[in-house]
């Protein structure tokens, strides 16, 4: 992996905005959820970049700072797909001690299930407690369905811990009882159809790209 280039999460926040992740001004999106704002798009962050082993990096420390006396080899990171895929493993290998990384699948737009083989493990090694990491929370739907999956396979303890959380609550992680954690904090505005219509990105002619 690169060399990391940042030790804090302002630092990590800054190199985030810095590589582009964020709409530029002029342009905003249509969200899964159909709520308009600048999109956050983690999944231009190459795999192998500084970036993204900064992403690691801080993701792994806030989970030691959140969870400082867990015992590691009953701990399990749960992606929220697609969008965590491929950085659960990085991090449960930065964290040691035999932390499980577990994937989900998508089965529709605004929902994920854990994959066939990761539930097994899930149900044969009964994890104390299971992060599920999602990189933008915006209502917190689709990691709602990965905490749900994991319920289901019998895990009782199921946290989120989003990368930025971009609005004040996460109305469906709320929803099932969810605690929910993030690394940055930082509502932007997301607006309804309406109001953006109305007074928002919309009405200021900024460039409207749908969800696809």
């Amino acid at each position: 992996m690169s060399k990391e280039i940042g030790t804090t999460t302002e630092d990590f926040r800054q190199h985030l905005l810095d590589g582009g992740i964020l709409d530029p001004e002029g342009v905003h999106h249509e969200f899964v959820s159909g709520l308009h704002g600048r999109k956050l798009d983690f999944d231009i962050i190459p795999e192998r970049s500084q970036l993204f082993g900064e992403w690691v990096m801080v993701a792994a420390q806030k989970i030691e700072e959140l969870y400082p006396d867990i015992d590691r080899s009953h701990l399990a990171l749960l992606s929220v797909a697609n969008g965590t895929n491929r950085l659960v493993g990085p991090v449960a290998e930065r964290l040691g001690g035999h932390v499980t990384a577990l994937k989900t699948e998508k089965i529709s737009p605004k929902a994920v299930k854990l994959t066939a083989k990761d539930r097994q493990r899930l149900i044969k090694l009964k994890p104390t407690l299971v992060v599920a990491i999602e990189d933008v929370g915006t209502r917190g739907t689709t990691s709602a369905t990965a905490i749900q999956s994991a319920r289901e396979a019998g895990a009782e303890r199921v946290e989120a811990l989003n990368t930025w959380q971009r609005r004040e609550n996460l109305e469906e992680l709320e929803a099932i009882g969810a605690v929910y954690n993030s690394i940055i904090y930082e509502p932007l505005p997301t607006l309804s159809p309406e109001e953006c219509r109305a007074t928002g990105y919309c009405a200021q002619g900024w460039e409207f790209i749908p969800h696809d």
